[in-house]
């Protein structure tokens, strides 16, 4: 197999339109949440790009309390309060 011939996942030698829909659906059903691109060049595909988003639970305490319970702080900003 060479970058000119591309084959699909079954063996069989692909029609281009029919290889980078192939591609296409593959990064679409790897992907839980994001975003899969697609870039033409000359009115051919040319790039399928997959960007995935990791989606975070909400925190548990505010952000401010978070940061202030980290052991480093910024330069300038002393904990203020008794400790």
């Amino acid at each position: 197999m060479n970058i000119y011939t591309p084959l699909l996942s079954g063996g069989e030698k692909a029609h281009p339109d029919r290889f980078w829909m192939e591609i296409t659906a593959r990064q679409v059903a790897a992907l839980r949440c994001g975003v899969v691109q697609i870039t033409v060049h000359d009115s051919r595909v040319a790039q399928v790009e997959r960007t995935e988003k990791q989606r975070l639970v909400q925190a548990q305490k505010p952000l401010t309390e978070l940061i202030n319970s980290l052991p480093c702080r910024p330069r300038g900003e002393e904990k203020s309060g008794p400790e």
